[in-house]
């Protein structure tokens, strides 16, 4: 529904860059990423001096593996728009994602430099963490980020997710049980307190968070993907295939993330 209307918006007012903008963002979701690029081209071509359209080309252009055409549009952003706390995160974000982590986490650094008290660069530095592999400094990022906003409900998430990856199982869940309380409908959180759950063992439970889970984001690849496991271990052989078969549909690369995170059938 979102696409059509930015759809009729562009063909109401072709010269409508903010609309470009959003088709753009929105295709991208959808994995439409030819159609995104010519979205944002349309926004640059109308908007030749707007950061924002560039940082968002960037995005795409990493997704369709042009690293030297994302870092030029990462560039040109950055000399259109003053160094600041939320340029840093946006530049550093996409240079992780180019998997040039020096290099982010100096912006991530910088960005907490100009701003000590503002949350989103001690989150991003955290994800980065994360990202990394680097995971007890991620967890103390995210106790960094609780500290200052106790309820900030996406570092309970991260939280519980990095610390099931350690084996802190009775840790995870305190922080799961906190994102859920503040999000309860959340596909993602409810997807790590399974992935929690899958890790420790606790299959039957694991599985009504990925019901859960699925009942609202019914595509969701990783949800679908470790139910299928837990399915298998509790002895659903046909049932859990079924489930792997459905999130190979959606991802073809799942089995791969999903190992990287230690669940393999």
């Amino acid at each position: 529904a979102a696409l059509e209307d930015y759809d009729l918006a562009v063909r109401v007012e072709p010269d409508l860059a903010p609309a470009h903008g959003r088709r753009c963002e929105v295709l991208a979701y959808l994995d439409r990423l030819a159609e995104a690029l010519e979205a944002c081209n349309r926004a640059i071509f109308i908007r030749v001096n707007d950061a924002d359209y560039y940082f968002l080309r960037a995005s795409i252009y990493m997704s369709l593996g042009d690293s030297e055409k994302a870092e030029q549009d990462i560039a040109d952003a950055m000399r259109l728009e003053p160094i600041d706390h939320a340029t840093l995160i946006r530049r550093g974000t996409l240079l992780q994602g180019l998997e040039k982590w020096d290099e982010a986490l100096a912006d991530f650094d910088g960005a907490i430099e100009l701003a000590p008290d503002a949350i989103a660069g001690y989150f991003a530095r955290a994800n980065y963490f994360d990202a990394a592999k680097q995971y007890s400094r991620a967890v103390d990022g995210y106790r960094t980020v609780i500290e200052l906003e106790p309820d900030h409900s996406g570092s309970h998430n991260n939280s519980c997710y990095v610390l099931a990856k350690l084996g802190r199982t009775d840790e995870a869940l305190s922080h799961c049980e906190k994102a859920i309380e503040l999000r309860p409908t959340d596909p993602a959180y409810l997807d790590s307190r399974a992935y929690m759950r899958l890790r420790s063992g606790n299959y039957v439970q694991a599985i009504e968070d990925y019901d859960a889970a699925i009942s609202v984001f019914p595509e969701f690849s990783y949800a679908l993907y470790g139910r299928g496991v837990a399915k298998i271990r509790i002895g659903n052989e046909v049932g859990g295939r079924a489930d792997i078969e459905a999130a190979k549909e959606v991802d073809s690369d799942i089995a791969q993330s999903m190992e990287d995170i230690d669940i393999r059938i």
